[in-house]
């Protein structure tokens, strides 16, 4: 498209867009739980776990994943978004946030396995440097890419990842909580921009880091997405 053409997405399409993407982050945080209490309704036994179970929790992660990069970069328009720069003036202040009571709330509506999994992300006081929102798109890409090579269909081992089941499904349950509270965060911005404080973008884009580099190292991969 040349210059010419070109025109700025308005706030109103930034808003609508952002809302659809909100609710597929919705959709795929649905469907990882559902997955997740079919594990746990039966006692954790993994040959209750089928292929197609497995397949698809992968399946989620590439959409999670695909979501967040599409949210954040909108119509290409990431380094002009006011909301991006909003954000990014939160992160470079080093805000930090100890307690996330409103978050917690909000995952219980999809299951309290996110709240289990929130729970154990920052009891475990993961130290993650995240100062813009062009830095976790950045890895977002590189984690996209490592994710295709690593579990490539020709070493893609069913058996072997329905044994370490719980482990796999854990990582994927903190990208799909993160990726919806980054996604359900953001829209604040266009309700009431002076009251965007945008924690639950900072507790969500860290708990999308730390499952997806933990899903890499899992799957044997030295790339690391965290520093």
């Amino acid at each position: 498209m040349s210059k010419e053409n070109y025109r700025e997405p308005s706030k109103f399409t930034l808003k609508n867009d952002r809302s659809i993407h909100l609710g597929n982050a919705q959709n795929h945080l649905r469907s990882v739980v559902r997955i997740a209490r079919k594990f746990n309704n039966n006692n954790y036994d993994i040959n209750q776990i089928t292929s197609r179970d497995v397949g698809e929790l992968f399946t989620l992660t590439d959409k999670c994943s695909d979501t967040l990069r599409k949210y954040i970069n909108l119509r290409n328009y990431m380094n002009k978004d006011q909301m991006v720069k909003h954000i990014n003036s939160n992160l470079r202040n080093s805000l930090s946030y100890t307690t996330f009571d409103e978050e917690k709330s909000w995952l219980k509506r999809f299951d309290n396995s996110c709240v289990v999994s929130c729970d154990i992300f920052i009891q475990n006081q993961v130290q993650i440097k995240l100062q813009s929102i062009q830095e976790l798109y950045r890895n977002i890409i590189t984690f996209r890419s490592e994710f295709g090579h690593t579990y490539d269909r020709n070493n893609f081992d069913y058996q072997q990842i329905k044994e370490r089941f719980q482990e796999y499904l854990n990582e994927v349950l903190q990208i799909a909580s993160g990726t919806g509270l980054v996604c359900e965060d953001g829209l604040k911005y266009y309700n009431c921009s002076s009251n965007f404080y945008t924690k639950s973008i900072w507790l969500g884009s860290r708990m999308f880091l730390n499952g997806t580099n933990n899903l890499l190292r899992i799957g044997g991969s030295e790339q690391s997405l965290i520093s």
